[in-house]
């Protein structure tokens, strides 16, 4: 991979952890050296989650890195996909997490911005909105770098979810689970604990009465 190459990934990936963007619990405006990437596994084509879920799943990831700095990944996710309770929409712990590692780790430091190679060439714009030239490609084109914002993908989604309700048997008892009502409101705070087995399902650590 060239420099340029890197560069133009790093930059892209930068755009991540915005507020407007899929990563906007991990943002740190402090942090011009800071990237990410976020993953996801959907619901089978089959399946589709009430209302409540959004566009939800069983897995969920976000990878982050700072310049000179530290590489994490975090997943959060179930054994069994397609069943609830699932990940939904709301539920952000996992770049939360992620983003406190990093201040953690970077120790008040402020991880700089990748310093631009001279084989990228700046057309126009700026910051993240640029639009940008590689001269030392074999064939050398012209990348906007640019995303649609997330809340307007979601909003499309959400019609097909509303208007379809195939669910696996036994979805409405799992929904009366408290547990399933602490990730709806976005894994926030730990929900009352009613019986031994929802405990053993909470994070280790949580705070518990």
């Amino acid at each position: 991979m060239t420099a340029s190459t890197a560069w133009v990934l790093n930059h892209m990936l930068r755009g991540v952890p915005q507020p407007e963007y899929t990563a906007a619990a991990a943002a740190i405006p402090q942090y011009e050296g800071y990237a990410g990437k976020t993953g996801t596994v959907g619901f089978s084509e089959n399946i589709n989650p009430p209302a409540p879920y959004g566009v939800g799943g069983s897995d969920a990831w976000y990878v982050s890195y700072t310049n000179n700095g530290y590489t994490i990944s975090i997943w959060t996710g179930y054994d069994e996909p397609n069943s609830s309770p699932q990940i939904p929409d709301t539920y952000k712990g996992y770049q939360q997490l992620n983003r406190d590692l990093q201040l953690l780790l970077n120790n008040g430091t402020q991880p700089p911005n990748w310093i631009k190679p001279d084989t990228v060439k700046v057309l126009g714009g700026n910051g993240l909105m640029m639009d940008v030239a590689i001269t030392d490609a074999k064939d050398s084109r012209t990348s906007s770098i640019s995303l649609p914002p997330t809340l307007d993908y979601q909003a499309t989604q959400l019609d097909a979810v509303v208007s379809s309700a195939v669910l696996p048997k036994g979805w409405p008892e799992s929904e009366k689970d408290p547990f399933y009502q602490y990730y709806l409101d976005g894994g926030t705070f730990p929900p009352e604990v009613l019986s031994t087995e929802l405990y053993l399902r909470l994070p280790k650590g949580g705070n518990v009465e």
